[in-house]
């Protein structure tokens, strides 16, 4: 079982791009709402403390910002996709919001996060098994599709998730 911080993304538009994705290749498992997410801090196998996490979010004084997504994308690229994503634009918030939590982590508490590399985006569907380009080009043509359409989502919470056996769950709300 892994932990990370993250927030609930429930966004929906995109779910006829993905049903269209699963006729393409069987290999597509779409994710239900309710368990996607945008990770902000992943700690892998280390469940931190979650009195120190609340500290640290009540620290930051968060107050709610708006993301906005256009289109879907697979992820974490175009050769071997594992992942149907959308990508937030205009990110310099979450960048920022990261970097106060990373900081305040590890000057005070030692905590890291696993990720080498931040690349924002909610996870809407799996890719299962390596898909043959044919496939691939088939469905990049429904992102392409999928560009015109946009969202934006009101972040008002920030969660520790537990994920276990492909499943990820909200252990606590830190920040709502």
């Amino acid at each position: 079982m892994t932990w990370f911080l993250g927030i609930p993304i429930r966004i929906r538009i995109y779910d006829d791009y993905l049903k269209e994705a699963c006729r393409l290749c069987l290999n597509v498992r779409i994710i239900p709402p309710e368990e996607r997410h945008l990770t902000l801090v992943y700690f892998g196998e280390v469940r931190p403390p979650i009195e120190v996490l609340k500290k640290i979010i009540n620290e930051i004084n968060m107050k709610p910002f708006i993301l906005y997504f256009r289109g879907i994308t697979l992820f974490p690229n175009t050769i071997r996709p594992r992942y149907i994503v959308t990508v937030p634009y205009y990110q310099e918030r979450l960048f920022r919001l990261r970097e106060e939590i990373l900081t305040r982590l590890s000057d005070l508490y030692k905590i890291k996060d696993k990720y080498t590399e931040f690349r924002p985006h909610v996870s809407l569907a799996i890719i299962r098994y390596r898909i043959p380009l044919d496939i691939i080009d088939k469905m990049l043509k429904v992102c392409k599709r999928s560009e015109k359409v946009q969202d934006r989502i009101l972040v008002t919470s920030i969660v520790l998730y537990e994920a276990k056996g492909g499943k990820v769950e909200i252990v606590n709300e830190l920040w709502a």
